[in-house]
């Protein structure tokens, strides 16, 4: 998930298709790594680059499209 954000943010206003899924990821109290048996500091630190990699995909997107 995190290449896929990463490959939006590069794409730009051509991953617009992309803007749902990428509020979605950053709406979801618990996403792909989530494990009921528990997380590590690494699960933390992947899970923000998720997040950084989604807002930034959404801000690439232009004025009215990542919103």
């Amino acid at each position: 998930r995190t290449s896929v954000a990463r490959c939006a943010a590069e794409m730009g206003p051509a991953a617009a298709g992309l803007a749902p899924l990428l509020r979605g990821e950053l709406a979801a109290v618990r996403r792909h790594n989530y494990s009921e048996s528990g997380y590590g500091s690494h699960d933390v630190s992947a899970d923000l680059k998720l997040l950084e990699w989604c807002r930034r995909a959404l801000s690439e997107l232009g004025p009215g499209q990542g919103e």
